[in-house]
C-alpha cells in the first residue's frame, strides 16, 4: 500500500482509500478503454463489496500529497495473490474469469 506523510484528515484518506480499493477493473477494446462514463462501469452493490482494513499512522515527515492512493497497487496485489495460489504469474491486464479457469 502506498505510504503518505503527514495526516491532515484521517478519517478523509480511510474514506477515500475505502472507496478506490473495489474499482480497478477496466476493459480494454481495439486498444482502447471501453468504457466511457459511470454509466458503463459496472459497480459494486454493497454486498460485493471487499472488507478492507486501512491504517493511518502518525509520522513527522515532510508532507505530501494522497491524491487517488489505492487504485495503483490493485493489479499488482491481485496478480501477486493468484501467483501466490497458483504459481502462474499473470503478465497482461484485464485478469479475465476464463483465464482463472484455465489456470
Amino acid at each position: 500500500m502506498p505510504r503518505f506523510t503527514l495526516k491532515v484528515n484521517g478519517d478523509t484518506y480511510k474514506v477515500s482509500v475505502d472507496g478506490d480499493t473495489p474499482y480497478g477493473k477496466i476493459t480494454i477494446s481495439s486498444g482502447r478503454v471501453a468504457q466511457r462514463n459511470f454509466d458503463d462501469y459496472p459497480l459494486l452493490g454493497i454486498h460485493e463489496m471487499p472488507n478492507v482494513e486501512i491504517y493511518v499512522v502518525d509520522r513527522n515527515d515532510t508532507p505530501g500529497a494522497a491524491g487517488e492512493p489505492a487504485v495503483p497497487p490493485i493489479a499488482p496485489a491481485v496478480t501477486n495473490a493468484i501467483f501466490a495460489l497458483t504459481g502462474q504469474r499473470i503478465r497482461s491486464l484485464p485478469i479475465s474469469l476464463n483465464e482463472m479457469r484455465i489456470m
